[in-house]
């Protein structure tokens, strides 16, 4: 939801500052979005637990959201992904370990094992297919 506001924000190989700019603009968001949902209050609701990331559906589609990332690089074939600069396996490998770093610092609990065996499908796939370096 917060997309709708911040328009998608490319964080394939941000740094520090860019992840701090990104969050402000995504808190600024949940204020606007506050406002014009006033009415939806079970929406809000709902943004509010994806946020925290304490529950099972929360964390499975805070995950899940970071597959949907990868799989918007196969109908291109890559080509998108080799105009963010990514020319190698070892850009996926260290940006694969790097994201799953933050998905466990950002989550309050583990998703469940289906949801880990689906992103790190994905990103076995884009690497393999993507890229042959």
């Amino acid at each position: 939801l917060l997309e709708i506001v911040t328009g998608d924000i490319n964080t394939l190989f941000a740094k520090a500052d860019d992840h701090s700019r990104k969050r402000d603009r995504e808190q600024e968001a949940i204020i606007q979005l506050q406002e014009r949902l006033v009415d939806y209050p079970e929406l809000l609701g709902y943004l509010h637990a994806y946020e925290q990331r304490k529950d099972i559906e929360a964390v499975s589609v805070y995950w899940l959201d970071k597959a949907t990332v990868v799989w918007t690089h196969f109908p291109d074939r890559g080509k998108n992904l080799r105009a963010l600069g990514v020319s190698s396996r070892a850009q996926i490998d260290q940006w694969y370990d790097n994201l799953i770093k933050k998905l466990k610092a950002n989550s309050t609990i583990e998703p469940p094992q289906v949801v880990k065996d689906v992103l790190y499908n994905s990103y076995v796939r884009m690497r393999s297919e993507l890229l042959d370096d």
